[in-house]
Order: structure tokens, then sequence, then C-alpha cells
């Protein structure tokens, strides 16, 4: 299953094109990290690191184009401030917490934030008086992970934690199927979703050119990916 499956084409076809064009084949790469190592293949590492930052890169995209855009509208008409976080409120508002039993999720979105940061930023160094953040997964197969999109019912990946404090541990497996979970959730958000599909309508339209920094953008970019060895990126 893909992101795009997840919204109704019909009120929000811009909004569908943006996922299936953008971001279903973002998931195609998780999905191939997903099934690492694979050591019969000579490829012993996991991908934890690579695939952990690379979700939250990914939510936090859809953040700012999906959950919040007006920010990235006035970004891109040189307007607004470019440091737009809206990850952590998106995880806040619409990240199935409650599943889990956790009613006050900030202090662990502030651990999966600042994680990735550390990663992202020093290589994951840990200073005197951090903790030092473990990050899980294991290896599936494809029908491991049809079931863990498989979001209609509840089955054995829901008995999983986004976070163990005990153990001071990301679960990439749960994160992954709580994002699924949370975009299912956006995406039958009218309000938010009406949002959506006004700013992609106006994203598309010919603008002027801003000054941006060091950059002049004309239009966001457009990304194009039809198999793991083709890959581009237009930003004009």
């Amino acid at each position: 299953m893909n992101p795009s499956d997840l919204i109704d084409k019909g009120k929000y076809p811009q909004v569908h094109k943006f996922l299936g064009e953008r971001v279903d084949m973002l998931f195609d790469d998780m999905r191939a990290m997903l099934k690492h190592p694979l050591p019969e293949n000579n490829c012993k590492g996991g991908c934890n690191f690579a695939l952990f930052n690379f979700m939250v890169d990914v939510v936090s995209g859809i953040s700012i184009t999906l959950y919040d855009p007006k920010e990235l509208e006035a970004y891109l008409q040189g307007k607004g401030n470019k440091d737009f976080d809206h990850f952590k409120d998106l995880l806040n508002d619409f990240y199935p917490w409650r599943e889990e039993g956790v009613q006050d999720p900030k202090g662990i979105i502030d651990i999966i934030w600042d994680t990735r940061n550390s990663l992202t930023h020093r290589i994951g160094l840990v200073f005197p008086g951090e903790k030092q953040v473990k990050i899980r997964k294991c290896r599936l197969s494809d029908n491991d992970i049809r079931e863990l999109e498989d979001i209609s019912r509840f089955n054995k990946y829901d008995n999983l934690r986004t976070f163990d404090p005990k153990e001071n541990c990301i679960n990439l497996i749960r994160f992954y199927r709580g994002t699924y979970k949370m975009l299912k959730r956006l995406f039958t958000d009218s309000c938010y979703m009406k949002r959506a599909e006004e700013f992609l309508e106006n994203a598309n339209k010919p603008r002027q050119s801003s000054n941006i920094g060091n950059s002049i953008w004309t239009a966001p970019g457009a990304v194009t990916h039809t198999s793991s060895d083709d890959f581009s990126v237009k930003l004009f």
C-alpha cells in the first residue's frame, strides 16, 4: 500500500497527484531498507540509522507540504522563515499515541527529533549528561511489509511501542506502521486536506521569481524517480 492509496482522489486530486509523484517513491526506498540486512548478498548493514533519518525527513517534509503548507508558500514568496518545524506538531496531533497508552507524547517526540539531529549533525556523538538512544529494527520480508502496512485491522505490530523508556530505544517497525496510521488520519481530516489541496493548486501556477537566501525559486522543485538507478531533481 502506498500513501497515495490513503487519500480520496476524487476530493483531493492535487494531493493525490503529489503523493503519487513525490511521496510513494520515498516509501519504496523505506521498504528496501526494511528488508536489510541481506547477508546473502554481502549486505550486512541493517540500515537502522539511514532508515530512521530518512523517515523523520519524510515526515518533516509532509508536515510542511500537507499538514501546514502556509509557511512554505510564504517562504517561496520570500516572506517567510525557512526554519519551518511542524514535524513535532504533526506527530502530536495525528500519530496514534493513545494506541500505545501514551497520553502526553511531547517527551517522546523531542527524543525522536533530537536523535535525528544528533545523527545528522554530529554522527550520534553523545555528550556528558546525555543518554544514548538505541534505534531498533529487524529484517522484514515482502509479506511482513504488506502486513505492516495493513492498517485496516489490529495485528501483531500494534503490540510494539514506538519508544521504550526502559531501554531508551526507538522501534522503527512500529514507527513505520504508526506513520501510515498518522497519514491516514491526516488525509481524512477535511480541514487540513482542503488547505493542502489549495496550496498545491497554487504551487503549480506560474509565479514571479523570489530571491531566497542564495537561491532563486520559481516553483517548488520537481522530483522524479522511476527506479533505484534513476533519480533526478529539477529545481526550475
